[in-house]
């Protein structure tokens, strides 16, 4: 790299008049211009000197020559020379060549260190100069002005190398610094965002890398040396520190959001993982729950299908609404998964107990059938119809007044609605309808029901209506039965006056008149029967005494008593007390009917008496009559499967993408090496004169006409002439011929 030169000296324009010696003496005037340029700034200053001197013989000096493309620099302080300017007057020839060879000394050494300095030191020819006693203050002191400038020129030089190579070593310094931490933070820089890149791809993120070249505008330092390079490498360097810091600062921000979006994308992932893992192993459980309940339920259906029950299947679905996870994030996201699985845990649990309901209640069908069908092959009487047990009761429905028995209602033994009603149906002598009791006794106001609950095949309702009773003053009917017998009543009146006959449902007894509040005669009734059981068997008993029975609502195969005689749908016996309402078996007057169709009956019949001396009506239904050894029917069932749909997972969070840009600066331009500052001087052989020698006299006198003449009065104004006249007398005009070519 070239460095600046500074223009330290050069010679400028003389004219010179030789000296000539002319019989030892000569006198000549002669003028000399010297230029001299020093670079005490980075500008250029021009100084010029003239001097006049007087001479004896020709004299150019050496001057110090510097090149045009020299470095303009200078050192920090501005370098001096020992070598002294100027001799004292009255210095001798050899005192003077003394002081003059010391100096060149001092020259030569300065010429040394710049060279060992790395200036590039020229030496011109050494130059021979004589100096005389006329001239050798003047000429001496021109001499060492000229040899101090050398060294003076020398010393900057050195000077100004020594700067410029130290300015350079600042500045690679300063370079090595900058780029080395410059450097070094990008790279640490960019080795954290490489670190964070690397963690973010594990985790799933997808990167793409960018790297750009940045190239800033840097200062061109080739042609500075220097104060000059340092200010230009101080401005690049500032230049690259700052480009530096930008992308440090953007690598530390792409780090940062890196760091950041990678945590972000981690914790979604974690929340939608913790929700998926939540979601699955409550639907593992459910699906396991529903799989066991549906696996339950076909157990059974297996079992159906091999009985030769035929059950129809459906599928229920009880699949809740689920809230919608699609764009949801965070703790939002879990809550709403959270909400799902309560929803779906819900919708398990409503469906495993409902298949579990379903399972049991066709369990116990399936179980039941089978007994059934068991107990058909072994000739064991079924649940076909209904008895009475000893948890049955009996209440009252709409029409129909419970009584207490206690009620004072007749006028004969102790009054009481409850002898009453003893009497009626059994007579005088209580020996008729010997089955009855009468702790359940209920008013009928026209028409009115009473319920039978609690048998072996559920509830049964009788409705008593029509009841005819001529003139009668109150309806009545009494309800019993037996333990595993059939449902029984006897329907009574109560009449305001006299009669003269016996009691019970034959009019037997003794012949007697009674008065008062006494009981009626009782001609029919009508009833309807409903049973909520699955009942398969009907009967009817007790038809004696001269009674008949028309029943509607009944189909089926119709078994009649020995004594019961059958005219489409009516039966009919004739006299004597021959049977018991609640009997367990189908007597010689009852009537059975194996239905058609196996489940709740409901129908309704007349009853009625050809007898008018009769106070009760006594019939029954069901009890072990209706019990007999049928082959059951398979039952028509119904089975539901159920499914629920799970939630769905939660969608795993879209993968980000991330674009991180690393940037490459180019270096600032590298400090080179100055070029050597370029230096010459030149030396000088100074000749000393001996002193002239003393005037021998001669006997011819010298003509005035060619001897030197100083006074200008001579020949006044053309003194000149008078010279040249001399020297052309001499034969000397040629050689100032030759001196004037050479101006």
């Amino acid at each position: 790299m070239p460095s600046k030169k500074y223009k330290l000296y050069k010679d400028g324009k003389r004219l010179v008049i030789g000296a000539i010696a002319v019989t030892g003496i000569m006198a000549v005037t002669m003028v000399k211009q010297v230029s001299a340029d020093t670079m005490p700034t980075s500008d250029t200053s021009v100084v010029k000197t003239t001097v006049t001197k007087t001479v004896h013989k020709q004299v150019q000096l050496q001057t110090v020559k510097q090149a045009e493309t020299q470095p303009k620099t200078v050192p920090t302080e501005q370098v001096k020379s020992d070598v002294p300017t100027r001799v004292p007057n009255g210095t001798t020839q050899d005192k003077a060549k003394e002081t003059v060879d010391k100096a060149q000394d001092t020259v030569k050494s300065s010429a040394d260190t710049a060279t060992k300095s790395g200036v590039k030191v020229t030496q011109n020819p050494t130059k021979e100069v004589t100096i005389d006693n006329g001239n050798v203050v003047d000429k001496s002191s021109e001499i060492l002005n000229d040899l101090n400038k050398q060294d003076q020129a020398l010393k900057q030089a050195t000077a100004t190398q020594k700067a410029n190579e130290q300015a350079k070593v600042t500045a690679d310094k300063q370079y090595d610094e900058a780029v080395k931490k410059g450097q070094s933070d990008l790279n640490k820089t960019y080795e954290e965002l490489d670190k964070s890149g690397i963690n973010a791809e594990k985790h799933g993120i997808e990167i793409s890398m960018a790297v750009s070249k940045l190239s800033p505008k840097y200062q061109d330092i080739k042609v500075l040396v220097g104060n000059a390079l340092l200010k230009a490498m101080a401005h690049n360097i500032s230049v690259y520190q700052r480009e530096i810091n930008s992308a440090v600062s953007k690598g530390q921000a792409d780090k940062k959001t890196l760091d950041e979006l990678t945590a972000e994308y981690d914790y979604q992932v974690l929340i939608t993982n913790k929700g998926n893992l939540e979601r699955d192993t409550a639907v593992s459980k459910g699906q396991s729950d529903l799989a066991h309940a549906n696996a339950e339920l076909q157990e059974q259906l297996d079992i159906a299908k091999k009985l030769g029950v035929n059950v129809s299947t459906k599928y229920t679905d009880k699949t809740p609404t689920y809230v919608d996870t699609k764009g949801l994030v965070g703790q939002k996201k879990l809550e709403a998964i959270r909400a799902n699985i309560a929803l779906y845990v819900g919708a398990i649990k409503s469906g495993t107990d409902y298949l579990g309901a379903t399972t049991y209640k066709l369990k116990q069908e399936l179980v039941a059938y089978q007994k059934a069908l068991a107990d058909f092959k072994a000739g064991i009487a079924t649940n076909t119809g209904v008895k009475w047990t000893k948890n049955t009761t009996v209440t009252a429905g709409n029409g129909a007044q419970k009584m207490n028995g206690n009620e004072v209602v007749v006028d004969f033994g102790d009054g009481t609605i409850k002898t009453a009603a003893m009497y009626a149906t059994q007579g005088n002598f209580l020996n008729q309808n010997t089955d009855a009791n009468f702790d359940n006794i209920f008013k009928i106001n026209g028409s009115g029901s009473v319920v039978v609950r609690n048998t072996t095949n559920g509830n049964v309702t009788i409705t008593f209506s029509n009841i005819s009773a001529p003139a009668n003053i109150g309806t009545y009917v009494a309800i019993y039965g037996n333990d595993n017998g059939g449902l029984a009543w006897s329907v009574f009146a109560l009449y305001n006056g006299h009669a003269v006959s016996g009691a019970g449902e034959s009019g037997g007894g003794s012949a007697s008149i009674a008065s008062g509040h006494i009981l009626d005669y009782i001609y029919s009734y009508d009833g309807t029967i409903e049973a909520d059981g699955n009942l398969s068997v009907v009967t009817l008993n007790d038809i004696d005494n001269n009674q008949s029975v028309t029943v509607n609502g009944i189909n089926g195969k119709v078994t009649t008593g020995r004594n019961v005689h059958q005219n489409g749908n009516t039966f009919s016996a004739n006299g004597g007390d021959v049977s018991q309402g609640s009997s367990g078996q189908l007597s010689s007057n009852g009537v059975r009917w194996e239905l058609t169709d196996t489940g709740h009956v409901k129908f309704s019949f007349h009853h009625a008496t050809s007898d008018r001396q009769d106070t009760s009506i006594v019939g029954g239904a069901f009890g072990a009559d209706s019990q007999i050894p049928k082959a059951p029917k398979p039952p028509v069932l119904i089975a539901e499967k159920v499914s629920v749909t799970s939630p769905s997972q939660l969608e795993m969070p879209e993968v980000p993408k991330a674009k991180v840009q690393k940037v490459t600066i180019a270096l600032p331009p590298k400090a080179e090496a100055p070029k050597p500052q370029e230096v010459s001087y030149g030396l000088v052989n100074v000749k000393t004169t001996p002193p002239a020698p003393t005037p021998v006299p001669t006997s011819q006198p010298v003509q005035a006409s060619i001897l030197p003449h100083t006074g200008i009065n001579e020949h006044g104004k053309g003194s000149m002439v008078g010279i040249l006249s001399s020297i052309a007398r001499l034969g000397l005009l040629g050689v100032m011929t030759k001196f004037k070519k050479q101006k």
